[in-house]
């Protein structure tokens, strides 16, 4: 179910204007939102949250 909810979402961002560099999509099959899958993969949306400015452009 994720994927396809996951392109509505996407297509909002891209028409309300949002710049791809301030937002990404990811998808892990076969991932839980269990604590274990989410410390294997926790490095990718801090990475994405404290970049720098320059990173982002």
């Amino acid at each position: 179910m994720y994927p396809d909810l996951q392109k509505q979402i996407d297509n909002v961002f891209m028409q309300h204007g949002y710049p791809a560099s301030l937002w990404q999509s990811q998808y892990f099959p076969g991932a839980t939102h269990a604590e274990v899958d989410w410390a294997k993969r926790l490095q990718i949306p801090l990475e994405f949250m404290f970049r720098t400015n320059a990173q982002a452009l």
